[in-house]
């Protein structure tokens, strides 16, 4: 009988620790320019929330001032991290959507790797695989995701998936609001324009016809 109850326990703690949205353990270094900056500053650096007028009263438009709302190696104590996982009044509040699971542990592996100050992470803009799926998705989800995603779908648009992207990869106004060039409101709304190297990576893909690849 005491073997049989410890055959039980083990896929009762493991599911019990499948639901908590922790850190995912990880030996490799998560980029900050390349995959926090995105995410933070698509969802949460928006104009009169967390940008440079720290109406929100954390400025993350900027590295220091994410940084600040981190504590290095503790993840359960840095405000940043505890705001994107609380059920009550999460960040970003209501009626954005809230970071994708993937996002929330992302950000706590990158708070568990003490925060690095290695910003850049390799100068260059590779661009020789761009695909939707691992290149384009992760990109429209970190910029557009808040406020283009479910359950909030800003204008009813919703562009989470490839299926309800390409109309507007179609007409030509998803390039259009993303390169500012004045044909479409520019987006993302109240946000700074996307990183060069991240227009790179759309433009080639736009060049190679949008394969949903």
């Amino acid at each position: 009988m005491r073997i049989a109850s410890k055959r039980l326990a083990i896929p009762i703690c493991l599911f019990w620790l499948a639901c908590k949205k922790e850190p995912a353990p990880t030996a490799s270094t998560v980029c900050f320019e390349q995959t926090v900056a995105p995410v933070i500053q698509g969802s949460c650096a928006l104009s009169g929330c967390h940008d440079s007028t720290r109406s929100g009263g954390y400025d993350f438009s900027t590295y220091p001032g994410i940084l600040a709302a981190t504590v290095a190696g503790d993840s359960a104590a840095s405000p940043l991290y505890r705001a994107i996982q609380r059920n009550n009044s999460p960040m970003p509040p209501v009626p954005f959507n809230r970071l994708s699971d993937s996002n929330i542990s992302m950000l706590g592996t990158y708070i568990q790797e003490r925060a690095r100050t290695d910003l850049h992470c390799g100068d260059a803009c590779d661009t020789t695989m761009v695909g939707y799926q691992q290149t384009i998705a992760p990109i429209v989800e970190a910029y557009c995701g808040i406020c283009h995603g479910q359950p909030y779908a800003a204008g009813t648009i919703n562009l989470m998936d490839y299926q309800h992207l390409e109309p507007f990869l179609q007409e030509g106004s998803f390039y259009s609001s993303i390169v500012h060039d004045g044909e479409y409101s520019p987006m993302p709304k109240g946000n700074l324009q996307l990183p060069e190297c991240k227009l790179e990576l759309i433009k080639k893909w736009k060049n190679q016809g949008y394969p949903n690849n």
